[in-house]
C-alpha cells in the first residue's frame, strides 16, 4: 500500500492542466480578496496594539488660584501648580503587552484558516469547470458521430435501403444532445462567475484544459491524527493562551497603583517684617498610593476568564468532531471516486467494443439504428460518470488538504 501526500497530488494536478495552472489562479486570489485585505489590517491594528498596551495613564496638570489667599509665616499663598503621574503595578505593561501579542497571533490564524477556506473553495470550483469543460467535449464528439450516422443514413434513404424515419431518429438525438450541451454550458457560466468573484478580477475570461485528469489506482493513506493542528483548532490553543494572559493582566491591575507628584506654590513677601525666608515659595513632591479596596470587579473578571477558558475546551471539542465528520466524509467520497472510475472505465471500453459490433452489423443492417444509438447514449452516460468521478476525486483531495495539511 503506497502512501500518497495529498499536496503533491494538488500540485501535479497543476502541472498537468499546463494552460492555466491552478496554483496561478491561487496566487492571484490570495492577493486579490478583499475579505484576506480586510484581515490583513486587522492583523496591523492589533500589532499595533502592542504598542498601546505599553502607554501609562495620563499625566495629570492643575492649576489653582488662591482667591483669599491663606497666611503663612513667610508670606501669603498666591497660587498653586501641581503635576502628577499615576504608574501601574510592577509588570502590569508587560502583561497588557503579552496579551496584545495573544490576540495578534489568532489573528494571524483567523487569516490563515481564510486563505485555506478560499484556496479550497477556488480549487473545488476549478475543477467543477474542468467537469464541465469535459462533458461539453464528449458531447461535441457524440454530435460529430450522429452527424456522419446521419450522413450514412442520408445514403441509405437515396439508395432505398433505409427510412427517412432513421434520418429524424439521427437528428432528434442531436437536438438532444445540443440541448444538454447547452444546459451545461449556462452552467459553466455561472461557475465562472464564481470563479472570478473568488479571483477578485474582472479580466477573468475563462479556462481552457488542454489535459485530461486521471484518477490514482493505488490505495490512499490519510493521517488523520494530522487533524489537531488544523487552524481552525490551533485558533482555540491561541484563544485559550489569550484568556490566560487576560487573567494576568487582571491579577495586576488587581494591584495598587503608584503615583508620583510635584506641587508648587508661589508665596507673596510680607512687607511688615524681614525674614531670611520671606516669599519663599513652597515645593512638595508626593508619593501616591491607589489602592482598590473593593475587589468585585476583579473576582468577577477572574471568575468569567475561567467559564471562557471551559467554553473554549468545549468548542475546541465540537469542532474536532466536526472535523473529523468531514474529513472521514470525503476519504469515503474520495474512495466512491476512484471505485467509480475503475468500474466506468471498464464499462466504457466495453461499451466501445460494443459500439464496434453493432456498427458493423448497422453496416448492413439498417434496422439496427435503435442499438446504434443505444449504445452511443450508453458510452456517453459511461463517459460521463468517470468525469463526475474525478471531479468528485479531486474535489475531495481538496478538502482532505484543507483539513489535514
Amino acid at each position: 500500500m503506497k502512501k500518497t501526500i495529498f499536496y503533491l497530488i494538488t500540485l501535479l494536478l497543476s502541472t498537468a492542466l499546463q494552460a492555466q495552472s491552478l496554483e496561478h489562479y491561487l496566487n492571484l486570489a490570495l492577493s486579490n480578496n478583499p475579505q484576506l485585505q480586510a484581515l490583513n489590517m486587522r492583523y496591523e491594528i492589533a500589532e499595533e496594539k502592542i504598542n498601546q498596551a505599553a502607554t501609562v495613564p495620563r499625566a495629570t496638570f492643575g492649576a489653582g488660584y488662591f482667591a483669599s489667599e491663606p497666611e503663612t509665616r513667610t508670606g501669603p499663598q498666591r497660587f498653586k501648580l501641581s503635576v502628577s503621574q499615576m504608574l501601574p503595578w510592577f509588570g502590569t505593561l508587560k502583561a497588557r503587552q503579552n496579551y496584545a501579542r495573544s490576540i495578534v497571533e489568532t489573528e494571524g490564524l483567523d487569516r490563515l484558516i481564510v486563505e485555506r477556506q478560499l484556496s479550497l473553495s477556488l480549487a473545488q470550483s476549478y475543477y467543477r469547470l474542468y467537469g464541465y469543460q469535459q462533458k461539453k467535449r464528449i458531447i461535441e464528439t457524440a454530435i460529430e458521430l450522429f452527424k456522419s450516422y446521419e450522413a450514412l443514413a442520408l445514403r441509405a434513404v437515396e439508395n432505398g435501403s433505409a427510412s427517412v424515419v432513421n434520418v429524424l431518429q439521427l437528428q432528434i438525438e442531436q437536438n438532444k444532445l445540443s440541448e444538454e450541451f447547452l444546459k451545461i454550458q449556462e452552467l459553466e457560466k455561472a461557475e465562472e462567475v464564481a470563479f472570478s468573484n473568488l479571483l477578485s478580477d474582472d479580466s477573468f475570461e475563462g479556462i481552457q484544459f488542454r489535459e485530461m485528469l486521471e484518477i490514482p489506482l493505488e490505495d490512499l493513506i490519510h493521517e488523520q491524527n494530522r487533524l489537531a493542528v488544523n487552524p481552525e483548532i490551533l485558533k482555540y490553543d491561541k484563544l485559550f493562551a489569550a484568556v490566560q494572559q487576560s487573567e494576568i493582566v487582571n491579577q495586576k491591575e488587581a494591584q495598587p497603583s503608584l503615583g508620583l507628584g510635584l506641587d508648587y506654590i508661589a508665596v507673596q513677601q510680607r512687607s511688615d517684617v524681614l525674614l531670611n525666608e520671606n516669599g519663599k515659595d513652597i515645593l512638595m513632591p508626593m508619593l501616591k498610593l491607589s489602592v482598590p479596596i473593593f475587589k468585585s470587579k476583579h473576582s468577577s473578571v477572574a471568575q468569567q476568564l475561567e467559564l471562557r477558558q471551559r467554553e473554549l475546551n468545549y468548542e475546541k471539542n465540537h469542532r474536532l468532531n466536526l472535523l473529523e465528520n468531514k474529513l472521514a466524509q470525503a476519504i469515503a467520497m474520495q474512495n466512491q471516486a476512484q471505485i467509480s472510475f475503475k468500474s466506468q472505465d471498464a464499462n466504457s471500453t466495453q461499451t466501445q467494443k460494443m459500439k464496434e459490433v453493432v456498427l458493423s452489423n448497422f453496416e448492413s443492417d439498417r434496422q439496427k439504428l435503435t442499438e446504434v444509438i443505444a449504445m452511443e447514449r450508453l458510452y456517453l452516460q459511461f463517459e460521463f460518470k468517470k468525469i463526475e468521478a474525478v471531479v468528485q476525486f479531486y474535489s475531495q483531495t481538496a478538502l482532505i488538504n484543507y483539513l489535514i495539511l
